[in-house]
């Protein structure tokens, strides 16, 4: 007991680098409506408020990967339902990468992972193209 109370302590008072390209969101329930209970929400708002403080210390805009799937109850998926507050907060659609197949948070880390990585490819290539097209 001593030692998961020292361990949330020290996490609470662990200072995050604003360093990150991505920033994963790990869904659970929704409500009927397909709306985020409080504490999906409350997840939503630390990724916003971290993206926020990243942003105005270093520029850098973060990619959010809302993820989790569709349960048998649930209207739509989490991450459809993240991503829909995520945008009704004005977070621009192409700063979203939901992953909406995962079931575990095992599936949420291999399928967000997939995802990044086909994203980072995409923009490398993207970029890759672009310094070439300006070779006179």
């Amino acid at each position: 007991m001593t030692g998961s109370i020292i361990t949330c302590l020290q996490a609470a008072y662990r200072k995050i680098p604003y360093d990150k390209d991505y920033i994963i969101i790990l869904g659970c329930a929704i409500r009927k409506d397909g709306t985020l209970y409080p504490l999906i929400q409350g997840r939503v708002e630390q990724a916003i408020d971290f993206w926020k403080k990243q942003y105005q210390s270093t520029g850098k805009k973060a990619v959010f990967v809302p993820s989790g799937g569709q349960g048998d109850d649930e209207i739509i998926a989490e991450a459809k339902a993240m991503e829909r507050y995520l945008l009704e907060k004005g977070i621009p659609q192409e700063l979203i990468l939901a992953e909406d197949k995962s079931t575990t948070t095992r599936e949420n880390m291999k399928f967000s992972k997939e995802l990044i990585d086909a994203h980072t490819k995409k923009r490398f290539h993207r970029i890759r193209h672009y310094k070439l097209s300006c070779i006179p």
